[in-house]
């Protein structure tokens, strides 16, 4: 479910000693208009679930989307990391999700912001105890205080995209939150805060 979680009220602390770690390093309409990733070293790519790959609470993927993850598969190694599919061990939600998306879901159980240690040996098992480096995975989702925060912390590279379903048409809940993380992003930047470093962002900016 798309809303405030105990595993973000637990970050809190860490967060306010450090929130730069709220910024991506990109944004982005949609995973339509990624920037290319190949290009700045990345290998793997994890993506949300809910309003980020598919519409919140389903695990369909619309055409236009599928048809870009088809794309990325040719190039990084694709993972779904989900607060409502694969956290806490839910085998069958996952299970599903990994049928309907043709995506591998990552078993966790502290919910984002949280679990950067779990998540990393998770993938490098699946690597086959590779050394895979975090600089050389993006983290790619529609929620601040989530999927920006885990890959800021992780080291990722971290991208966010505008939520697939209109803000008009969320929960109360859930557009409150989202409009506290856009206004705090905003503050933040107008007060010369930036993203945490990482390398891939870094040689795009000096390129650029």
């Amino acid at each position: 479910m798309q809303s405030l979680n105990f595993s973000f009220l637990r970050s809190l602390p860490s967060l306010l000693r450090n929130p730069h770690h709220i910024l991506p390093h990109y944004r982005t309409s949609s995973i339509l208009t990624l920037p290319p990733l190949h290009t700045l070293n990345i290998t793997h790519i994890l993506f949300d679930l809910d309003n980020t790959l598919t519409y919140p609470h389903t695990y369909n993927i619309p055409h236009p989307q599928k048809s870009q993850l088809r794309k990325l598969k040719k190039i990084h190694t694709l993972y779904i990391l989900s607060n409502s599919a694969g956290c806490n061990n839910e085998t069958k939600r996952a299970t599903q999700c990994e049928k309907q998306t043709g995506l591998e879901v990552i078993r966790y159980n502290a919910k984002k912001p949280n679990g950067q240690e779990e998540v990393l040996d998770y993938l490098k098992r699946q690597e086959g105890g590779s050394d895979l480096k975090t600089s050389q995975i993006a983290m790619i989702g529609d929620r601040n205080f989530t999927d920006i925060v885990f890959g800021n912390r992780a080291g990722m590279l971290t991208i966010k995209v505008a939520p697939i379903l209109p803000n008009s048409r969320e929960i109360v809940g859930l557009g409150i939150w989202r409009w506290i993380e856009e206004a705090l992003e905003k503050w933040l930047i107008n007060r010369g805060y930036s993203p945490p470093h990482h390398p891939a962002h870094e040689r795009s900016t000096h390129e650029d």
